[in-house]
């Protein structure tokens, strides 16, 4: 959630930048393309790090643990949660770059 509202405060604070770009000619399409493409990625190595940190924290805690937890060496990744959790990175990604989009869809780039 911090990292898609980060996102649209900067989209939205590069709309200038978008207007210029389309006076100068640059079709909407590359521009609407760009801010997806930007936001995609962004979202995937977030969500992508937040897995690989998750990944080594829990070989710490089955490594380091102080306590005794039953079946703590049983504890793994779920693959379906992880595809869960790509597919969800990749929707909230597409669905936050749909306002800077949109808004600029609806700016005339001569203003």
């Amino acid at each position: 959630v911090n990292l898609a509202n980060t996102q649209l405060a900067r989209s939205l604070s590069r709309l200038r930048e978008s207007g210029v770009r389309g006076a100068l000619g640059a079709p909407r399409w590359r521009i609407v393309w760009m801010v997806l493409a930007e936001n995609l990625l962004l979202c995937f190595l977030g969500g992508l790090s937040g897995v690989v940190l998750a990944h080594f924290a829990l070989r710490l805690l089955q490594a380091q643990s102080l306590v005794h937890i039953p079946r703590l060496a049983e504890v793994q990744l779920h693959s379906g949660v992880l595809v869960f959790s790509l597919v969800l990175i990749l929707g909230a990604a597409a669905f936050f770059s749909l306002f800077p989009v949109l808004r600029f869809l609806k700016q005339d780039p001569q203003s």
